[in-house]
């Protein structure tokens, strides 16, 4: 009544239709039953180098190669340019970018040759001019000062670093003529004029080049950006050790202290100038009451929304990253432009809450009679009463 279950085969099952052979079973095949095996030894030469097909395929890329050149570029002059004096090879005048054509940039700039003044050049002979008339040398010395002082009165930091009856003190200026123009760089592109294309070269001055770099390598902004975060978070640091009740080193100098000192300056400050805000806007007038009311009614969703508290270290950051970007956008070496000179020194300005002694560099056009660029940086500040900061 009961049958047997099948066996199941297996699925695996090896195929007897194609089984590879291998090297021994296909040499026994092969030679017969008493018989020798004779080995020959077989070596493969490499083939030539030079084939019909190789040969052929050279002539016919050579031609072609021969035939695009012969016709796009018919006449291909070849100059050896001299070289100077120090191995420099001199660029004429004749290779660079018209000013008024539009020129497309294709490389990065290069460091020109310097040049120097010859004395038969006209910068040269008015540099000789000024050097001669001493009565014109204490005219710009003059005209620098009242420009300083001038600046200075009108600088808020100045006015209120020095205070009030702000006067000229001592000077001392000198007036250096460059031995040659400001370094120029080139870089090469494509010059599209009013009737022609050409690849030529386009000078350029440094302070455009450092223009450019500081466009795509903005490091001064990394660097404002990296010094403001930094002092954000050593405040932040500061505090948590305080609420953690760690110990703050209050020793003068230390990093703590610096801080603390910080904290307590700006909020005096702003709790000044609270005060002020206070007395001058009074507790409020009915007019701006009225506007109030009526900007409510007009318009049912501007409720009054809580202002957030103002931080105290963000003046501090927002101060240390404009400073870093001011002290980023000038070159760290800046030239006179060609045809201009150096006036510099020191300026002593006298005010009734401090002496503040200027290090100015400013550059004159003797052509033009001005200054094209003036710049004045703080040395050093004396002030007239010095309070001692460990306390009475």
């Amino acid at each position: 009544m009961f049958r047997a279950a099948p066996k199941f085969r297996s699925l695996a099952r090896p195929s007897t239709l194609y089984r590879p052979l291998t090297t021994t079973a296909h040499l026994r095949r092969l030679v017969q039953p008493n018989e020798s095996v004779k080995s020959h030894t077989v070596r493969f030469l490499p083939p030539p180098l030079f084939t019909p097909l190789r040969i052929a395929t050279f002539f016919l890329y050579t031609s072609c190669l021969v035939g695009y050149v012969w016709y796009f570029f018919p006449e291909l002059e070849i100059e050896i340019q001299e070289e100077g004096e120090e191995g420099e090879i001199q660029i004429s005048d004749s290779e660079f970018a018209a000013e008024d054509s539009l020129f497309i940039p294709l490389t990065w700039a290069k460091k020109l040759p310097r040049s120097f003044y010859k004395g038969s050049d006209p910068e040269w002979q008015e540099f000789v001019k000024v050097s001669k008339d001493k009565a014109r040398h204490k005219k710009i010395q003059s005209e620098l000062v009242k420009i300083v002082y001038d600046t200075a009165q009108k600088h808020p930091a100045f006015v209120k670093q020095l205070g009030r009856d702000t006067k000229v003190g001592q000077c001392w200026l000198d007036i250096i003529f460059p031995d040659g123009p400001p370094q120029e760089y080139a870089r090469a592109g494509i010059e599209v004029g009013s009737d022609y294309i050409a690849y030529a070269l386009q000078r350029i001055d440094a302070q455009q080049q450092h223009r450019i770099l500081r466009t795509l390598w903005p490091t001064a902004a990394a660097n404002g950006l990296y010094n403001s975060t930094k002092v954000l978070l050593g405040f932040q640091y500061h505090r948590l050790k305080q609420l953690l009740g760690w110990e703050v080193d209050s020793t003068p100098g230390s990093q703590d202290a610096k801080y603390q000192q910080l904290l307590q300056l700006l909020q005096a400050q702003q709790a000044q100038q609270a005060e002020q805000a206070k007395t001058q806007t009074g507790a409020g007038t009915p007019e701006a009451d009225k506007t109030q009311s009526s900007a409510s009614s007009l318009l049912p969703w501007a409720a009054k929304v809580p202002q957030p508290p103002s931080s105290i270290e963000m003046p501090i950051a927002q101060h240390i990253f404009h400073a870093t970007l001011a002290q980023g956008k000038m070159p760290k070496k800046m030239e006179p432009p060609r045809g201009s000179f150096v006036v510099q020194g020191l300026i002593q300005l006298k005010g009734s809450r401090s002496i503040l002694t200027l290090d100015v560099q400013a550059f004159y056009d003797p052509k033009a009679s001005h200054f094209l660029v003036v710049n004045a940086t703080p040395r050093t500040i004396k002030q007239r009463k010095q309070s001692p900061k460990g306390g009475n």
